[in-house]
């Protein structure tokens, strides 16, 4: 089980009638609970549960732009550019305990998480929308900094108002 808040903070400032820039601060902040769990069988398992905290502040500027379809016509095509870097604060998270239940009494240490370094993203998204009622976006989102490997994400989101 998890709960995360994403608070941000920043000022929009319009670049024209159909763009804007705005430059923002914001903090996210997540709790992670691990259930402990027993395997049943004669080379049984049991992971000891624990609790994870997660505190990241960020920096960041985000673009947004519309073009119309038409003169008469609802339709628009929109795009959102997001560059930001985010920092864990602080080593908050405890190293996690297994231990085989027939064989040991003490518990075993696990990989314990490592110190997360700086991340730089970037994420983007264009798609068509109908005047903020319906839409279909393509989103995508690279991020690099924290590990020795890049990290790449694709997807698409529907957007439906009511």
């Amino acid at each position: 089980y998890s709960i995360t808040s994403d608070n941000i903070l920043g000022k929009e400032f319009g670049l024209g009638k159909k763009a804007s820039l705005m430059p923002y601060g914001a903090f996210r902040a997540m709790y992670v609970t691990r259930p402990a769990f027993n395997e049943s069988g004669l080379e049984a398992l049991e992971v000891e549960g624990n609790d994870a905290w997660s505190a990241k502040p960020r920096a960041g500027v985000e673009l947004k732009g519309a073009i119309p379809l038409g003169a008469n016509t609802a339709w628009q095509l929109k795009g959102t550019l997001d560059l930001a870097y985010e920092y864990e604060l602080a080593d908050l998270n405890e190293r996690e305990k297994a231990r085989l239940i027939a064989v040991e009494d003490g518990y075993h240490k696990l990989s314990k998480p490592e110190d997360e370094k700086g991340t730089f993203r970037t994420k983007a998204a264009i798609g068509l929308e109908v005047e903020d009622r319906y839409g279909i976006f393509l989103t995508g989102e690279y991020s690099t900094g924290n590990d020795k490997e890049d990290d790449y994400r694709a997807g698409v989101t529907l957007k439906a108002v009511f």
